[in-house]
């Protein structure tokens, strides 16, 4: 048995939400091959939504009807796209015509849609790049997959799902971080920042490997630095009472972890050390 698709193409749904008789600026008309979908937002309301091709990106045209009726309203409409009349009046309140018999006379609303505007439940991945032109609301966490960011809590050992800004705060307690091994993870990178002090945290090579190279540089209120460095360190540590704010730049070349660390001297430029510890 095989079924035969009904051509929409040139063909339209017609639309006046005015009640005033021989009133013409809200009738309108929509291809019905631009029809996204039919559904009851509640017991008395039929939605019908249309794909834009303005500034919105879809426009909702609101039915009331008889409630309880939904089935059998959006069936009619659905009969109709499958005859072949070219103009179909969904609803005209001025004449009080439609082809859904169980119009109830009440109001029409037509809404535009917001540009890009749309509702996700899942997970959405971006492959290239997205631009957001207005605001951006997120209920919850936020990831990207080259610059997320973690809050880091007591023994944390980094991975790749961590590459990233990581974000320390010792005011309720120690953080101590353990860094990946060298091997295999050439290209991964985290930016420590210290939020809140009070604790002494250490930030550990995996497995003690003496593979931290660089330096801490401080800048004092007299603008002149003063450096800690080191080519084969293994320990970071912030004492209790460094300055928040340092920033910690790890990134790995296969061969050692390179550092690159700046903050303010505070009370010394010996808050945030960078050592060998064994």
């Amino acid at each position: 048995m095989s079924t035969t698709k009904n051509n929409l193409s040139g063909r339209f749904f017609y639309i006046n939400k005015d009640a005033t008789p021989d009133e013409n600026i809200n009738s309108r008309m929509y291809p019905m091959d631009e029809l996204l979908a039919l559904h009851m937002d509640d017991a008395t309301s039929l939605h019908i939504t249309f794909e834009d091709a303005g500034v919105g990106d879809h426009t909702v045209v609101d039915i009331s009807i008889e409630s309880g009726k939904g089935r059998e309203a959006i069936k009619e409409v659905v009969d109709a796209m499958n005859s072949t009349q070219q103009i179909v009046t969904l609803v005209d309140r001025a004449k009080q015509q439609s082809v859904i018999s169980y119009w109830n006379k009440g109001g029409v609303a037509v809404e535009q849609g917001s540009a890009g505007t749309f509702a996700l439940s899942g997970a959405l991945t971006v492959a290239s790049h997205a631009t957001i032109s207005g605001n951006l609301q997120v209920n919850g966490e936020l990831g990207f997959a080259s610059h997320r960011v973690t809050a880091a809590t007591d023994g944390l050992v980094l991975t790749g799902a961590h590459v990233g800004v990581v974000t320390v705060d010792t005011s309720g307690g120690k953080i101590d971080l353990t860094l990946p091994e060298i091997d295999g993870n050439a290209g991964m990178w985290y930016k420590v920042i210290l939020i809140g002090t009070g604790t002494e945290s250490d930030i550990r090579t995996f497995s003690s490997e003496n593979k931290i190279k660089g330096r801490i540089i401080f800048w004092g209120d007299n603008q002149v630095p003063q450096t800690q460095q080191d080519a084969d360190a293994d320990l970071v540590t912030f004492l209790s009472d460094a300055t928040i704010g340092t920033v910690l730049d790890f990134w790995c070349d296969g061969t050692f972890w390179n550092l690159h660390g700046i903050g303010a001297a505070g009370g010394g430029f010996d808050k945030t050390t960078l050592t060998q510890e064994s």
